[in-house]
């Protein structure tokens, strides 16, 4: 399933799928950074995402309000994404040279892939998402392309500091 990212500013995204079809929004609520955002779906599941910890490494995701998945950075390269029914993945960038950034299961296959990059035009990041083998979880499905976003922008600004 391909999606494309609208964005508005650099703190309100609308995730759009291949057919057209909206699938939810994601508003970046906290006053710094990507300290806090909240993802709401079509199918009524509200994500909210949050820091956690005295150094805020690790980010805590709950699906309306359980735990639903944590995630920890590991030398500002790539993220662990640790799921609460035992669903492990990892996201990273490609390459230095690239702009692709992809999400791995635990035998290191591609899950799926996201492509930003910067559009002077509109002075924003435009983001493309290929899902290609989905978790088996149908709730993880609908939540990776927002998933993706809020790494690819968490990554961003640790690599930025």
């Amino acid at each position: 399933m391909d999606y494309t990212v609208n964005t508005r500013g650099d703190r309100s995204f609308s995730v759009i799928n291949e057919r057209g079809q909206p699938v939810g929004n994601m508003e970046y609520t906290g006053w710094w950074g990507v300290n806090k955002a909240q993802a709401d779906t079509l199918d009524g599941n509200v994500y909210r995402i949050e820091r956690i910890g005295f150094w805020m490494q690790t980010v805590a995701v709950y699906r309306n309000d359980v735990p639903y998945l944590t995630m920890k950075a590991h030398l500002g390269l790539g993220l662990d994404i640790f799921f609460e029914n035992g669903i492990n993945l990892k996201y990273k960038k490609k390459s230095v040279l690239h702009t692709e950034e992809q999400l791995t299961d635990g035998e290191g296959n591609v899950v799926a892939r996201m492509y930003s990059w910067f559009k002077f035009a509109k002075f924003n990041f435009h983001y493309e998402i290929t899902v290609h083998a989905p978790p088996k979880d149908r709730d993880a499905e609908r939540f990776l392309p927002f998933l993706l976003i809020y790494c690819c922008k968490f990554l961003r600004m640790r690599r930025a500091a």
